[in-house]
């Protein structure tokens, strides 16, 4: 990545600038409210960009811009967008996404973004995104992070002189190709894993309907004992990496589709533990504003801020697999948004959560319930265990075809024309 050095390469591939295989380098713009005499269009922020690498067109903002901004900033098909300004300290900038398709209608990038049209006679679109997205894989773009008033930024000029070894355009077309069925390979899986999680949905929510008339319900403030958090102030003094520290459970140490939390990132000084809300094992979390009434199942202990709501005494009325299923439930979760109060931010608190009502049925029951569930689980965490892996391999496969280290056959044309 160093300009000095040359990327290593075999015959026929060339050392080659970034900026040299551009036909447009230009940055966003922002525009003004939609409503003045100037063009309206679509603008798309870092927000629409996807984890594959595709723009994302659902979303964006609608905006005025001037005439002559939209001729030499609307987006085609081929174009890269590359994230210039607005990451932080653990996301440096570098993303890239490919525009794919025909643009549904006037689309424009805002002014964080740096938009990039390749020269199709030089390299083909698809094959520079390849690149510059490895280059962010592997966070070669922290070379080119400059930090402002705590934002990341991209030296774009200096990162666009970066070197890239250049394949003849027959050769791009087969890393392309290559690559774009290693894609699909991973889309199917990923479909895979979001069917097994649709299917267990759906079969939980319709064995809680068929129960209805059998079970009846109760509030979970008449069968658990619900509790706030507290957060001793100022929080930073109290973190600690010394041995005698207490676990500090925070939202940011489950991610979204986890079930359990198992440890956490920091620490709170025993003295700490009486401005807080002590946790166990087997305790339940609910996160209780921001995407509130998500469940997690604790398998450590610790103390829980005002983030959380604390629900305890599960094994005198449940299975845990039954209650967790519940609580992730429509109907559930219905609930939990509609009594859900605060303005602005919307939460859940203490007298919201125990109004919530749910079915309970005899514990052998529960645990057939619970058994179910955990068979969808079973499937899901294997796909995606296999997603996983994939997705290192391709990172794998991609570096190698991009050095030129692997020469793929001129019998793959003949294989792909038959596919």
């Amino acid at each position: 990545m160093n300009d000095s050095k040359q990327p290593d390469m075999r015959e026929g591939w060339t050392p080659t600038r970034v900026s040299s295989l551009l036909t447009r380098s230009i940055g966003g713009v922002w525009g003004a409210e939609p409503g003045t005499d100037q063009e309206e269009v679509t603008v798309v922020r870092s927000t629409e960009f996807t984890k594959n690498g595709i723009l994302n067109f659902a979303t964006g903002v609608t905006r005025s811009i001037k005439s002559s901004q939209l001729s030499s900033r609307e987006l085609a098909e081929g174009d890269i967008l590359l994230e210039k300004s607005g990451g932080g300290p653990e996301q440096p900038v570098g993303r890239v996404v490919y525009v794919h398709s025909t643009i549904p209608t006037r689309y424009v990038c805002s002014n964080f973004i740096q938009l990039l049209t390749p020269s199709k006679e030089k390299v083909l679109p698809r094959f520079l995104f390849l690149v510059m997205w490895q280059w962010h894989f592997e966070n070669k773009t922290l070379e080119y992070q400059a930090q402002t008033t705590g934002i990341r930024n991209l030296r774009t000029p200096d990162y666009l002189e970066q070197l890239i070894a250049l394949p003849p355009l027959v050769e791009q077309r087969r890393i392309v190709d290559l690559i774009a069925a290693v894609d699909s390979y991973i889309a199917a899986l990923q479909q895979q894993a979001d069917a097994a999680r649709s299917a267990r949905s759906a079969v939980i929510e319709q064995v809680l309907v068929d129960g209805d008339d059998k079970w009846g319900n109760v509030s979970m403030g008449e069968v658990l004992e619900i509790a706030r958090g507290g957060s001793p102030r100022p929080i930073h003094d109290y973190i600690t990496t010394s041995d005698d520290g207490v676990n500090w459970i925070k939202i940011g140490d489950a991610a979204t589709h986890d079930k359990y939390i198992y440890a956490t990132s920091q620490k709170i000084r025993p003295e700490g533990v009486n401005k807080s809300r002590r946790v166990f094992p087997g305790d339940f979390l609910l996160s209780n504003s921001m995407s509130f009434g998500r469940p997690y199942i604790l398998r450590t202990d610790g103390c829980i801020h005002d983030g959380w709501l604390l629900l305890s005494g599960i094994s005198k009325h449940f299975d845990e697999d039954y209650l967790y299923n519940v609580l992730m439930s429509n109907r559930v979760q219905q609930q939990f948004n509609s009594l859900a109060a605060g303005s602005g931010v919307r939460n859940l608190n203490i007298d919201v959560a125990s109004e919530v009502r749910i079915p309970l049925p005899p514990i052998d029951i529960q645990k057939e319930i619970g058994s179910l569930a955990n068979s969808f689980d079973a499937l899901v965490l294997s796909t995606e265990q296999t997603l996983a892996v994939a997705i290192e391999l391709r990172a794998g496969v991609v570096s190698e075809l991009l050095s030129g280290a692997h020469e793929i056959p001129e019998s793959y044309d003949r294989l792909l024309g038959a596919a």
